[in-house]
């Protein structure tokens, strides 16, 4: 009774209907070649906890990662089924200790589990847009055709995906390449005129002063300030949600949503930044030509 091929039919005799379902599904037709989970594999033997639990759902993905982390026979160089889901959404904001992200059995179903291609799948046809509206009311085909378990670094099976993620590491990679320059080269240049002419004399009190930035200049640098920081903070604990302490800076950010919303919040603020930046340039283009924007004395 207790041998792993006889572990469900055990178990199947307290939980009626459970035994028969799991039959029928994928691990049960699988489960004569012995390559299926039994009962005890998701939920132990000895120390079984309630499946409705916050801490069993939350366990629940690495559960099926233990079978789930091998990559395809017919592809050994692909990231596995467990890497990929760890690297969407739904993955991320899970391991940093949300409750509403879709799990494995959210989508695949938990004793019922088949093959997608089979229509009684949950992920088959128009199953699929039904089971997304359970945590998506009014999804409809299009919201149903995203692939939870792309693969962005796969330019050969998610071209789109693929290209999307090369730009902005080309972006970024030189954004802060060239400014991390300039600004080094201007700090050295500082210091060399330093040297060379002792520190900058007080200027004397008068009654006028030149303004060194207007306040267009003012409102835009707070703009690129405040942004940086907040998109930079609220963005660290999803793509960093491996680490430990990505968590805690969720955490005390006010928790997963509360990051989302505020990323939210100052991806508006850019934007703005963008179009009182663009209002400022074209201002100055009425006054002056682009050449003297561009290298004029009061250029970069």
């Amino acid at each position: 009774a207790t041998s792993r091929m006889h572990i469900p039919e055990t178990c199947g005799k307290g939980h009626i209907g459970i035994h028969e379902t799991l039959q029928t599904s994928v691990h049960g037709e699988n489960l004569a070649n012995g390559e299926a989970p039994v009962c005890t594999d998701c939920h132990a033997a000895h120390s079984i906890s309630r499946s409705d639990t916050r801490q069993f759902e939350r366990d629940l993905v690495n559960e099926c990662g233990a079978c789930h982390n091998k990559p395809p026979r017919d592809n050994p160089n692909a990231r596995t089924l467990y890497e990929t889901y760890r690297m969407s959404y739904h993955g991320q904001v899970t391991r940093l200790g949300s409750d509403r992200a879709a799990r494995c059995s959210d989508c695949h179903g938990a004793h019922d589990i088949r093959p997608s291609d089979d229509p009684a799948s949950r992920l088959y046809g128009l199953n699929r847009i039904e089971t997304c509206a359970k945590c998506h009311p009014g999804a409809n085909a299009n919201f149903a055709a995203f692939h939870p378990h792309a693969d962005f670094r796969d330019g050969s099976r998610f071209p789109l995906l693929n290209g999307i993620w090369w730009y902005f590491i080309v972006l970024m990679s030189v954004t802060f390449s060239f400014w991390g320059l300039h600004t080094a080269a201007w700090f050295v240049r500082s210091i060399v005129e330093r040297i060379k002419h002792g520190p900058h004399p007080k200027p004397r009190p008068a009654a006028y002063a030149i303004a060194r930035f207007k306040l267009i200049d003012r409102v835009n640098h707070a703009l690129i300030i405040i942004t940086f920081f907040g998109l930079t903070l609220t963005g660290m604990p999803l793509f960093f949600s491996d680490k430990p302490w990505a968590a805690m800076l969720a955490g005390a950010l006010g928790g997963v949503q509360a990051c989302g919303v505020l990323h939210r919040v100052f991806a508006v603020m850019l934007i703005g930044n963008v179009v009182v930046h663009l209002f400022g340039l074209i201002n100055r283009a009425r006054r002056t030509s682009i050449r003297n924007i561009i290298s004029g004395p009061n250029s970069m």
